[in-house]
């Protein structure tokens, strides 16, 4: 073997070993990535690849998420994957289970725990880089039998809805989007009114549950799925940190650019309505600058580990895209909504939404 790696995994720690296939004891499961090793027959699963070459993304959803539905049959086996030397298509399938875990450069992880030389071609890294969280564990579900019943989302682009959007696909669950067309005034419908008295948009329909709230739609569906990993596990110290980034975007940010937005609903006289956007600005950046440094580096609101609760401030963000000097002087932020928007998850949903007119 050349190394192991501990991956959160379906809510529990794996250990992951990598090196030559044919140094499989046999024990655990075992993965095999080349297709002339003499120990292939052994195998628990195979993904047949040719050296120093990458998989599909087809390959790769199919190969990841086959290999989560052992790890859920045997929660305490060894994970043993190999090739011929075990680097680079070894190298290659764990850094693609570490981006499913959530870590940020899962290339350079794997280089720095497993084997400095893992992930050799560019190609490699490129499939790593493109890998689409949702498909698999969507795919790991078909395989498993445990696709829930659909949700449905009643959205309108880029209100607040965009957030849990974003988390569904990130989820990998089947839903159904349903616009609530705000030009038509639809969120003051009668039929919508009855969901939601408050004709505010996002709705989530779940079974018999009709939600609202943004916020508490995103903490429902994250308890509903901890398989995805997308909040820290309930009890821990890493769980009340989220809870605390989540409390205050929703609390803070979130409400003070909706009052910059709609400035004329916080005002009887109009001639005041200026000034309550010139405020709302100036509390705005305090708030982007208290986030910038809390944030640091990150590259995540909870350091390395991704969550929902960097989708939820990627859609703040996104919100204040044009604000005068709102990244060019918060480099940690930009970097943030960058890295986040380059999510196949993500991207997907704001292709669906359409450009921004907020």
């Amino acid at each position: 073997m050349n190394g192991s790696v501990t991956l959160r995994l379906l809510g529990k720690d794996r250990r992951i070993v990598g090196g030559p296939f044919h140094m499989w004891s046999g024990e655990g499961i075992g993965l095999c990535l080349d297709p002339e090793n003499a120990n292939r027959a052994r195998a628990t699963l195979a993904l047949d690849l040719a050296d120093f070459t990458a998989p599909t993304q087809v390959e790769l959803q199919d190969t990841l998420s086959d290999l989560l539905v052992r790890m859920r049959t045997a929660p305490e086996a060894t994970i043993y994957i190999g090739c011929k030397a075990g680097i680079g298509r070894s190298g290659t399938l764990i850094a693609a289970l570490a981006s499913l875990s959530g870590l940020a450069d899962p290339v350079a992880w794997t280089r720095q725990h497993y084997m400095a030389a893992a992930v050799e071609t560019e190609a490699q890294a490129a499939a790593v880089a493109a890998l689409d969280s949702g498909a698999v564990w969507s795919a790991f579900r078909a395989r498993s039998g445990t696709t829930p019943a659909t949700v449905a989302l009643y959205y309108y682009p880029h209100n607040a809805s965009a957030f849990p959007h974003m988390l569904l696909r990130e989820l990998g669950i089947p839903f159904e989007l349903r616009l609530v067309d705000r030009k038509q005034n639809a969120q003051n419908s009668q039929d919508y009114l009855r969901l939601n008295p408050q004709g505010l948009i996002p709705i989530l329909i779940d079974g018999d549950l009709v939600l609202s709230e943004t916020a508490a739609i995103a903490l429902h569906l994250v308890d509903r799925h901890p398989e995805c990993g997308l909040a820290p596990e309930i009890g821990t110290a890493s769980r009340a940190v989220f809870y605390k980034w989540m409390v205050h975007l929703t609390n803070t940010l979130q409400p003070e650019i909706l009052v910059r937005a709609y400035p004329d609903r916080h005002v009887a006289d109009p001639a005041a309505v200026l000034d309550v956007k010139a405020t709302a600005y100036r509390r705005i950046a305090k708030m982007l600058d208290h986030i910038e440094a809390a944030l640091g580096a990150g590259p995540y609101v909870l350091g390395a580990q991704f969550s929902a609760a960097d989708l939820f401030l990627a859609m703040l963000t996104q919100w204040t895209q044009r604000d005068q000097g709102a990244w060019t002087s918060r480099p940690f932020l930009a970097a943030h909504r960058a890295r986040i928007n380059a999510r196949p998850a993500v991207d997907a949903a704001l292709r669906f939404e359409g450009p921004q007119t907020r």
